[in-house]
């Protein structure tokens, strides 16, 4: 058998979020007796509810007015009445927001070419300068291929190298100088050719080699001087 029995309490205690203490006035308690288990429900007439609005929550109990919080930036919640950050999705990766108390994921928008990001955040990032991305919404950004570079961040595209340069890595900055006695005659190379035997090269980021002199000779590839030129013997 069960009763119940009513009266009145000093409320001492601060309301249950969502709720907030308007004034530290009395309240009624109603208290069910049944089964040897005891639930005090208190109906606080003291304390005012408010629903945190989509985009905000409130963590805490409040006893001097009601205070919400809202989504960080990169964040949103759809739901009404939550009491923990954790209701706040992240944006997805590829995306970002820079608005706080967002409601909805809408707010999330694609990273622009030439820019990434991880989830939850509220600015993409540039590519650095040997990366690209030619899409939006990257999560990542791509390396520059072989023979190629780039020198800028935010790059949407990678530059082939000029002649008389090379690139043998990939994710390089810029290119690289051919070295005395090798050449490079096209761009994009991802290395440089030797100057073959009978032509030298003293330049560096040399685009061709050059012949020896009439009546010289050279029998060894990479020559990077004109005196690895010998003189022809007499009849030859």
């Amino acid at each position: 058998m069960s009763s119940s029995i009513s009266g009145t309490v000093k409320v001492h205690e601060t309301c249950p979020s969502p709720y907030f203490l308007n004034s530290a006035i009395e309240g009624s308690a109603l208290s069910t007796f049944g089964m040897g288990n005891v639930e005090n429900k208190f109906s606080y007439s003291g304390c005012a509810y408010h629903t945190c609005s989509a985009g905000q929550y409130n963590p805490t109990r409040g006893n001097s007015g009601f205070s919400c919080l809202s989504c960080v930036a990169g964040r949103y919640s759809n739901s009404t009445g939550a009491a923990s950050s954790s209701t706040c999705k992240k944006c997805s990766a590829g995306k970002s927001s820079i608005s706080t108390g967002a409601s909805s994921s809408l707010t999330c928008v694609l990273c622009s070419p030439g820019s990434f990001s991880e989830a939850g955040f509220a600015y993409c990032s540039d590519c650095e300068p040997g990366k690209y991305t030619s899409a939006a919404g990257a999560t990542k950004c791509d390396d520059c291929g072989l023979g190629k570079f780039s020198s800028t961040s935010g790059a949407t595209a990678c530059s082939s190298c000029i002649e008389g340069k090379y690139s043998q890595s990939t994710g390089v900055k810029k290119c690289s100088d051919c070295a005395e006695g090798t050449y490079s005659s096209s761009k994009g190379a991802s290395s440089c050719n030797n100057c073959p035997a009978g032509t030298f090269s003293s330049l560096i980021a040399a685009t061709n080699c050059s012949d020896c002199s009439p009546g010289k000779f050279s029998s060894t590839a990479r020559a990077s001087k004109e005196s690895l030129c010998l003189d022809c013997n007499p009849g030859k």
